[in-house]
């Protein structure tokens, strides 16, 4: 096992252009590069008996599965480029905290800590680590950068490294076939730009964008100093109030193409109703991202595939819920028609000021 000193990785392939999503995280990153803009940390809880020499294992095999955790960020004279290096053994830092008065306080603190600790682009876009927290219990920290992940691309990580670990302990390792290419994906996208199909998906974004949106007033003076961190204020949907929506969403006269469109529709209709009642504007933007993976190597496929896109809508003035989720649900299909063109990310900034993240991804377990 390394400490998170070590890069784990070897120099190797040539430097290659950034995706179009990637340019924009990275430029945004470039405005605040000490900050950390861009981590996606997340703490996995492991329980039962682990092998930690067999874990380390897997995730050397899940590394050199996937090409976005061997990427890093290389700037020179004509801008940033991206480089895939090789793989080598030992990324995997153990930390132990076994001896601590309570593991699983401390275990909560290193993540906290670490998780607010900026990732080196051109050394490592990630930072993983296994808490040993009790005889039976660990922590998967898993930190990666925005430029090579998205929500879809953790929960397939996380899948992947049970599959990988199983196989390490079964002494099964050997031959493990490397995952698709997300290198070979952006490639693929670059080769789209200005044919028919790509240029009429720019045509729509840029229509769909000519009218500046209307500012919400409901949010009150903008602080001198914002910050970047933020706070999670859940609201849990369960019990008799779940089993009642879930059976509202089952109507004929409420489902969409599947159900999980369903429920997204649902509460973008909610929450365009709300907008509209407290701020009184008639025309409400939503940035709505889309995990863009049409096709089935896609969604085997870490790296970065989402798209942000604005959803308009124009709010008569005898709406109703039901007609307000019938307009939701015509935009929402068109905007998938043209998901395959990041254009909405160009954006300018005010183009929308509330993101409805509705995530549906593969509900992947460890082990």
């Amino acid at each position: 096992m390394s400490s998170d000193t070590d890069t784990g990785v070897a120099p190797s392939g040539p430097v290659r252009p950034l995706g179009h999503r990637q340019r924009l995280i990275w430029a945004g990153q470039a405005l605040d590069p000490d900050v950390p803009l861009y981590n996606m940390a997340h703490g996995f809880t492991i329980d039962g008996g682990l092998d930690v020499e067999a874990f380390g294992r897997a995730f050397d095999a899940l590394v050199a599965s996937h090409d976005s955790l061997r990427t890093v960020i290389e700037t020179g004279p004509d801008g940033p480029g991206q480089r895939i290096l090789a793989p080598t053994t030992g990324s995997l830092e153990v930390v132990d905290l076994r001896h601590r008065p309570d593991p699983l306080s401390a275990a909560t603190h290193w993540v906290e800590d670490r998780s607010r600790q900026r990732l080196d682009l051109e050394r490592r876009l990630y930072h993983s680590a296994l808490l040993l927290a009790g005889p039976e219990t660990a922590i998967w920290y898993l930190n990666q950068h925005h430029l090579i992940c998205d929500a879809w691309s953790v929960s397939l990580l996380l899948g992947r490294q049970g599959e990988l670990y199983q196989l390490a302990v079964d002494g099964a390792l050997d031959g493990v076939e490397e995952g698709p290419s997300y290198l070979d994906f952006l490639e693929a996208e670059a080769e789209q730009v200005g044919s028919k199909g790509w240029n009429r998906a720019q045509a729509h974004w840029r229509a769909k964008l000519a009218k500046p949106a209307e500012p919400l007033t409901f949010y009150g003076p903008r602080p001198d100093d914002p910050g970047v961190e933020t706070t999670r204020v859940e609201a849990r949907i369960d019990g008799d109030r779940a089993r009642r929506l879930a059976a509202f969403l089952e109507r004929p006269e409420v489902a969409a193409l599947s159900p999980e469109l369903t429920a997204m529709r649902f509460f973008h209709t909610v929450l365009v109703a709300q907008l509209h009642r407290i701020g009184g504007t008639d025309r409400v933007v939503v940035g709505t991202p889309f995990h863009n993976r049409a096709r089935r190597a896609e969604k085997r496929t870490a790296g970065l595939f989402m798209n942000l896109y604005p959803v308009v809508t124009e709010l008569a003035p005898d709406e109703t819920m039901a007609s307000l989720s019938a307009k939701i649900g015509a935009e929402i299909f068109e905007n998938l028609q043209q998901a395959r063109h990041p254009m909405a990310a160009e954006t300018e900034n005010g183009t929308f000021e509330v993101v409805l993240n509705y995530l549906h991804v593969p509900n992947e377990t460890f082990g």
